[in-house]
């Protein structure tokens, strides 16, 4: 999939695509945390980010403002309404405590700052929705994991198999399978985790695909 990409199109190479895509999983996490953004909006946000760097080479955009953008929209989708002034905020925020160092004078957020970043927000935006031809429903495999939850289960099953489940929106294969297989595939990993008899079935390219990203995290 990654070779089919608009960024591999466009020359950018295999390794700084993946960069620029943990980049922006990594801000949305930290956008996320400010926002108080609940784990669907989260997941929401990085299936859409993954949308939008798949259509478009990383040279047509901005990732961080990106990455902001699917969480303001991800928001409205998931009705846990933000306001666009509150995101803007949060991106500055965040892009200056990544870019401080010690010792250096604190940079101060204008509010003209904040105006130029609420535009271009509302800019990406509209293209984004374009990019999703306003396709806003993401098909997310939590409530599928807990009806598949078996009756007697080890402590904190449930929380380790959706912590598969939200690590995989960290990679692009979140957008080559259904909510119901990614659901599958974090039960079957939980069962391996609490060396437990697997009682689903399961996509092995799921699975194998899980533990790649695991490879590609710790590597």
């Amino acid at each position: 999939m990654a070779n089919q990409s608009a960024s591999c199109k466009d020359g950018i190479p295999a390794a700084k695509e993946a960069e620029f895509l943990q980049e922006g999983m990594h801000f949305i996490k930290e956008i996320s945390k400010r926002l108080l953004l609940k784990q669907a909006t989260i997941a929401t946000a990085q299936y859409y980010f993954h949308k939008v760097a798949f259509a478009l080479s990383f040279r047509l955009f901005d990732r961080l403002i990106m990455a902001s953008v699917t969480c303001f929209l991800s928001a409205k989708t998931n009705e846990q309404i933000i306001r666009i002034i509150e995101i803007a905020r949060s991106h500055l925020n965040v892009i200056k405590i990544r870019n401080e160092k010690p010792g250096s004078t604190p940079r101060i957020i204008t509010d003209e700052m904040i105006e130029k970043t609420v535009k271009t927000i509302a800019l990406y935006e509209f293209n984004l929705l374009a990019i999703l031809d306003y396709n806003l429903i993401v098909p997310l495999p939590y409530a599928e994991i807990r009806t598949l939850l078996p009756a007697e289960r080890p402590r904190n099953f449930f929380k380790v198999t959706t912590n598969f489940a939200n690590d995989f929106f960290r990679s692009r294969a979140c957008l080559k399978y259904t909510s119901t297989e990614i659901a599958q595939a974090s039960l079957y990993l939980s069962c391996e985790f609490f060396d437990m008899e697997p009682f689903v079935s399961v996509n092995f390219d799921v699975v194998n695909d899980m533990i790649e990203i695991y490879k590609f995290y710790t590597d």
